[in-house]
């Protein structure tokens, strides 16, 4: 992509080279004219729009590119006669044009996400029937549910950030992902970014699980406690009083439903007892130590919090942990702190 190539330039040259695809019907006919203008003018494009998706742009305008991707999609297998899968890359940042992600823009851009994989799922098909498709309850279920792993991905790598772009109004989007589903999709991400054929499962699932431990470490995605406030203010609003978990609540009790019927699901735990009393437990483990492993840099609540992130897959924790608890350690646990104390377990990940 040259220096000079902006969302403007590639907005007048999609619109430029579509046209001229509308207006001269003969270049589908003819293999030798088609050829030179793929060469000359369309691969260019979608080059520039691929490198651009990359490049810290903001929402909207990924937005767009995502959505001409499509369009030429559609004109490679409905025009050409050409199977081509037209890629946007996983941007580095995004970035919302006002700032800070609402809650309602952040509404829409899940809804975006789910409406490009419904779109993704459907031009597998022929481009005929995709113009008349109509995604069922169930597949609309699957794919507002992959956006909501796909944003909380992006916010694991620092594409959104979670500290300075969230409000706390939105918080609710990452604690209804749990870590398994955080651990596979960075695993497919990674089969993804890697180019290869083969999935390898169990491979690629191991990579994830210590690609998110290296998170913790990672000085580029950290952020100062100061910051810690929205995220503070949002834990001892919902689950704690004086520092303890608040069973009184009904925003901790439905946080221990939740867990405690995952791990029924996940752990095959038929007695409900049991289930309640391994979320509640956790749960105390990590909201009662989160505060003062911020914001004192206390070594006995840190050691709570790592137990979470183990380098394999671990059903009991992977079952209980949302990504909110994730992302929470992610950005503010002291990556400094870590090293310093916790060598070993920092040496099992780097």
């Amino acid at each position: 992509m040259n220096n000079s190539t902006t969302i403007e330039t590639i907005r007048q040259k999609h619109e430029e080279v579509y046209g001229k695809i509308l207006r001269e019907p003969s270049l589908a006919k003819s293999n030798t004219e088609r050829d030179k203008f793929l060469e000359e003018q369309v691969y260019p494009l979608l080059n520039d729009m691929k490198d651009l998706s990359t490049a810290g742009i903001s929402i909207e305008d990924y937005t767009w590119l995502s959505d001409t991707a499509i369009q030429w999609q559609v004109v490679f297998s409905s025009i050409f006669n050409i199977p081509r899968t037209v890629e946007i890359a996983s941007p580095k940042q995004l970035t919302p044009s006002s700032g800070n992600l609402t809650s309602d823009m952040l509404d829409d851009l899940l809804k975006y996400e789910s409406y490009m994989q419904s779109r993704s799922r459907m031009l597998e098909g022929l481009a005929e029937y995709i113009r008349h498709y109509r995604s069922a309850p169930a597949e609309m279920t699957r794919d507002w549910r992959y956006a909501q792993k796909a944003f909380v991905y992006w916010l694991l790598e620092g594409m959104i950030n979670f500290a300075y772009q969230i409000s706390s109004a939105s918080f609710h989007y990452t604690e209804e992902i749990w870590m398994e589903e955080l651990r596979q999709v960075t695993a497919y991400f990674h089969w993804v970014a890697e180019g290869r054929k083969l999935w390898t499962h169990d491979e690629d699932l191991r990579y994830a699980c210590m690609h998110i431990r290296e998170q913790l470490t990672n000085k580029d995605i950290k952020v100062e406690c100061r910051d810690f406030t929205s995220v503070q203010d949002y834990i001892m609003t919902h689950y704690l009083t004086d520092g303890k978990l608040d069973m009184t609540k009904t925003t901790t009790v439905d946080l221990i439903e939740r867990k405690a019927h995952r791990l029924w699901e996940r752990t095959g735990e038929q007695d409900s007892n049991t289930n309640w009393h391994r979320a509640e437990d956790y749960s105390k483990e990590y909201y009662e130590h989160i505060i003062p492993a911020v914001m004192e840099n206390d070594i006995d609540s840190i050691k709570y919090i790592l137990n979470s992130f183990r380098p394999e897959p671990m059903p009991l924790y992977d079952s209980m942990t949302n990504c909110f608890e994730v992302l929470v350690a992610v950005y503010f646990l002291d990556a400094d702190v870590l090293r310093k104390h916790f060598s070993e377990w920092v040496a099992s990940v780097v």
